[in-house]
């Protein structure tokens, strides 16, 4: 991670500098995502390998007492019952918990960065971007703010006339 990185964090240069260097952290932040998802899907594939083995293990104690599975729905019932359990007692542990709050960090910091680089391509267009209306919200809020403060300012100054 640390060695990708570094080429990935190199100083802008020219013009379009800052597009040039939001578009390296795209795939800065691209690339630690996938090294993160590549841990999780291990994890989940290690786990459903662990699956099928403790479903033959299950199926042949089952032939073995003399319950034969004969239909597809049974099979499925059998599959259903041993993969549930196992992949449950994945998503309980420390470890999975640890991947999958990486993963969902890396990936979240990858959708920032790509918004950006997004935002900044879209904003040559005569379209509203995000940040162009978080803006707009902003200002309605605080006109709204303003006008709520000053109609109670009119209220106390016209209820200090009638008092007169």
């Amino acid at each position: 991670e640390a060695s990708v990185e570094k080429m990935f964090s190199m100083m802008g240069m020219g013009a379009n500098r800052e597009s040039n260097e939001d578009q390296l952290k795209v795939m800065n932040a691209y690339i630690k995502m996938l090294f993160t998802a590549g841990e999780l899907v291990a994890l989940v594939t290690d786990s459903c390998r662990d699956s099928a083995k403790v479903l033959v293990e299950r199926y042949q104690k089952n032939i073995k007492e003399g319950k034969v599975v004969t239909t597809f729905r049974e099979f499925y019932n059998l599959w259903y019952s041993v993969t549930e359990e196992i992949l449950l007692g994945l998503l309980n542990t420390d470890e999975f918990s640890k991947v999958f709050g990486d993963f969902a960090d890396k990936y979240a910091q990858y959708m920032i960065a790509c918004n950006k680089v997004q935002e900044r391509m879209l904003a040559s267009l005569p379209i509203p971007t995000k940040t162009d209306m978080d803006s707009l919200y902003k200002t309605v809020y605080d006109l709204r703010k303003a006008v709520r403060d000053l109609t109670r300012e009119i209220e106390e100054i016209k209820g200090k006339k009638g008092d007169k």
